[in-house]
Protein backbone atom coordinates (compact mmCIF):
# COMPACT_ATOMS: atom_id res chain seq x y z
CA UNK A 1 0.00 0.00 0.00
CA UNK A 2 1.83 3.33 -0.76
CA UNK A 3 0.84 6.60 0.71
CA UNK A 4 0.01 9.34 -1.20
CA UNK A 5 1.90 12.33 -0.70
CA UNK A 6 0.43 15.59 -1.37
CA UNK A 7 2.74 18.48 -1.85
CA UNK A 8 1.90 22.34 -1.50
CA UNK A 9 2.92 23.74 -4.50
CA UNK A 10 5.82 27.00 -3.74
CA UNK A 11 3.64 29.94 -3.85
CA UNK A 12 5.12 32.92 -5.51
CA UNK A 13 4.62 36.46 -5.81
CA UNK A 14 2.73 38.62 -8.13
CA UNK A 15 3.20 42.16 -9.15
CA UNK A 16 0.57 44.57 -10.48
CA UNK A 17 1.62 47.35 -12.33
CA UNK A 18 -0.99 50.21 -12.49
CA UNK A 19 -0.36 53.17 -14.80
CA UNK A 20 -2.81 55.60 -16.00
CA UNK A 21 -5.25 52.95 -15.76
CA UNK A 22 -3.89 50.18 -17.70
CA UNK A 23 -2.86 46.96 -15.36
CA UNK A 24 -0.16 44.95 -16.42
CA UNK A 25 0.36 41.41 -14.20
CA UNK A 26 3.64 39.45 -13.93
CA UNK A 27 4.41 36.04 -11.59
CA UNK A 28 7.83 34.87 -10.48
CA UNK A 29 9.70 32.99 -7.85
CA UNK A 30 10.28 36.44 -6.46
CA UNK A 31 9.68 39.80 -6.52
CA UNK A 32 12.60 40.62 -8.28
CA UNK A 33 12.14 37.96 -10.61
CA UNK A 34 7.91 38.90 -10.91
CA UNK A 35 9.50 42.83 -11.69
CA UNK A 36 12.02 41.22 -14.43
CA UNK A 37 8.95 39.01 -15.86
CA UNK A 38 7.20 42.54 -17.33
CA UNK A 39 7.29 43.02 -20.99
CA UNK A 40 7.12 46.52 -20.70
CA UNK A 41 9.40 49.28 -22.09
CA UNK A 42 10.21 51.89 -19.63
CA UNK A 43 9.53 54.36 -21.96
CA UNK A 44 5.56 53.77 -21.80
CA UNK A 45 5.74 54.80 -18.31
CA UNK A 46 4.63 58.63 -18.73
CA UNK A 47 2.86 59.77 -15.36
CA UNK A 48 2.73 57.93 -11.86
CA UNK A 49 1.59 54.55 -11.01
CA UNK A 50 1.22 52.09 -8.61
CA UNK A 51 2.96 48.41 -8.20
CA UNK A 52 0.88 45.76 -6.29
CA UNK A 53 2.68 42.88 -4.46
CA UNK A 54 0.74 40.01 -3.63
CA UNK A 55 1.76 36.58 -1.86
CA UNK A 56 -0.93 34.45 -0.62
CA UNK A 57 -3.33 36.73 1.01
CA UNK A 58 -0.79 39.36 1.88
CA UNK A 59 -1.12 42.20 -0.10
CA UNK A 60 0.89 45.62 -0.60
CA UNK A 61 0.40 48.68 -2.62
CA UNK A 62 2.97 51.01 -2.61
CA UNK A 63 2.89 54.29 -5.03
CA UNK A 64 5.50 55.69 -7.32
CA UNK A 65 6.24 59.00 -8.72
CA UNK A 66 7.39 58.73 -12.96
CA UNK A 67 10.81 59.29 -12.42
CA UNK A 68 10.91 56.63 -9.51
CA UNK A 69 8.91 53.86 -11.64
CA UNK A 70 11.24 54.50 -14.90
CA UNK A 71 14.01 53.50 -12.83
CA UNK A 72 12.74 50.51 -11.49
CA UNK A 73 12.75 49.05 -14.90
CA UNK A 74 15.87 50.83 -16.61
CA UNK A 75 17.84 50.04 -13.34
CA UNK A 76 19.11 46.59 -12.25
CA UNK A 77 20.16 48.07 -8.74
CA UNK A 78 17.01 50.10 -8.43
CA UNK A 79 15.20 46.95 -9.31
CA UNK A 80 16.88 44.94 -7.34
CA UNK A 81 16.68 47.51 -4.24
CA UNK A 82 12.71 48.25 -4.62
CA UNK A 83 11.86 44.47 -4.80
CA UNK A 84 14.09 44.02 -1.34
CA UNK A 85 12.07 47.08 0.40
CA UNK A 86 8.63 45.90 -1.23
CA UNK A 87 8.83 42.51 0.56
CA UNK A 88 10.53 43.78 3.84
CA UNK A 89 6.96 45.84 3.66
CA UNK A 90 4.80 43.15 2.43
CA UNK A 91 6.63 40.78 5.43
CA UNK A 92 6.36 43.22 8.07
CA UNK A 93 2.67 44.08 7.24
CA UNK A 94 3.01 47.59 7.91
CA UNK A 95 0.65 50.02 6.99
CA UNK A 96 3.09 52.35 5.28
CA UNK A 97 1.75 54.11 2.00
CA UNK A 98 -1.26 52.04 0.96
CA UNK A 99 -0.50 48.72 3.12
CA UNK A 100 -3.55 46.27 3.11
Amino acid sequence: MEKEIKTKPKEGYTVVLDVMGKKREAKGKTIEDALKNFKIDWSVIKTKGTLTVKKGSKKHIHFYNMPQLKRIFINKMTRMQQAKYLGQLLEAGKKTNLSI
